[in-house]
């Protein structure tokens, strides 16, 4: 049994392809240090098919793509595995620009990670943030939004900042209990335990911080609120403004429509498909104001209407197709969303 086809292009061509991009600061951050760790400036440039006027604004943004060629690039320069661990651990929180400023004015580690999570996007699409605080610890899970197995530099590079930030804010050597790394273990952590401290733990589905909760009531040393306040208000603002805060909600779309032609779509399923946790998937929905069952509805909507247009399949078996375990389920489905029954509805098609 195959699926018409019919509604293939309806349903997920027109949907345009999404390029993360993050801030210039980002490539900066490497770049405005190459010659300190024996790196050739013009050459990782031109190695990341990076241009000067790229980066003369920090605030600009810069396809991903070429972010990750040029630590790539550094990487391969020096043999040094450890280089984004050295790079951002040594980087003060204000290089990240609004976000880094919007921490550093939080009252308390827990509320600038809270912050942190919210906000991240602005610096970079590539990474999906969870900050949950329990009674006792608090955890904060980085994704990748775009590989399931994101190269080590990258992670480490995120978890470094992470770490580096909590100590910054709180002006004293804040150690996570747990350090989850989604990599295998390699020969040599020396570096990574002597940035990061904490008991690592290797080979994990995602990046993850698993931080004490007496750790996460210290107070942020200098934090303006007041200051605070306005800074959130303009991360707001810029968030909103972004103009691809529809993309993710694109990628779920697609990413259900190949999930349905396997027969299934469920939420966890498509979530791994996309590289993120559910619960990730259901936050980043819902902040572009839809959710997974309204997605999920939609994209059958297209896809019934697509296959009964067609007379490959019987009624039936676009019901099977689905997802629906009984026809009558999708009889008072499709009713709902086009008034009429799947039959009368292919009659009337022609």
């Amino acid at each position: 049994m195959q699926h018409s086809g019919v509604c293939e292009g309806d349903a997920v061509e027109s949907l345009a392809p999404f390029e993360p991009g993050g801030l210039a600061r980002l490539p900066l951050l490497l770049l405005n240090r190459a010659a300190e760790f024996g790196l050739d400036r013009a050459e990782l440039l031109r190695r990341a098919g990076l241009a000067e006027v790229e980066l003369a604004d920090p605030d600009a943004r810069v396809p991903l793509r070429k972010l990750w060629e040029l630590w790539r690039a550094a990487v391969i320069q020096t043999g040094d595995e450890d280089l984004s661990l050295r790079v951002i651990g040594s980087t003060p929180l204000r290089a990240y620009g609004l976000v880094g400023y919007l921490m550093t004015h939080s009252p308390t580690l827990d509320a600038a990670f809270d912050r942190l999570a919210r906000y991240s996007r602005i610096v970079t699409d590539a990474i999906a943030l969870d900050w949950e605080r329990g009674t006792d610890t608090g955890r904060l899970s980085l994704t990748d939004r775009l590989s399931a197995d994101p190269p080590r530099a990258r992670s480490d590079a995120r978890l470094a900042f992470v770490v580096v930030a909590a100590r910054e804010l709180v002006g004293r050597p804040v150690t996570p209990r747990e350090v989850h790394l989604p990599y295998p273990r390699p020969p040599d952590v020396e570096t990574l335990g002597r940035t990061l401290g904490g008991r690592m733990l290797f080979d994990q589905p995602q990046g993850a911080l698993v931080f004490e909760g007496e750790d996460l009531d210290l107070a942020v040393v200098g934090a303006d609120t007041t200051l605070g306040a306005y800074l959130d208000d303009l991360a707001e603002r810029l968030l909103l403004a972004m103009p691809a805060a529809a993309a993710f909600r694109d990628s779920v779309r697609r990413a259900i429509w190949s999930a349905l032609r396997e027969g299934r779509a469920e939420l966890s399923r498509v979530a791994s498909n996309l590289a993120v946790s559910p619960r990730t998937l259901q936050r980043r929905l819902r902040d572009e104001g839809t959710s997974y069952a309204a997605l999920l509805d939609e994209v059958r909507r297209d896809l019934a209407i697509g296959m009964l247009q067609g007379r490959d399949l019987a009624v039936y078996e676009v019901a099977f197709l689905l997802g629906y375990s009984e026809p009558s389920t999708f009889h008072r489905a499709f009713r709902r969303w086009t008034g009429t029954s799947p039959r009368a509805f292919r009659q009337a098609a022609g």
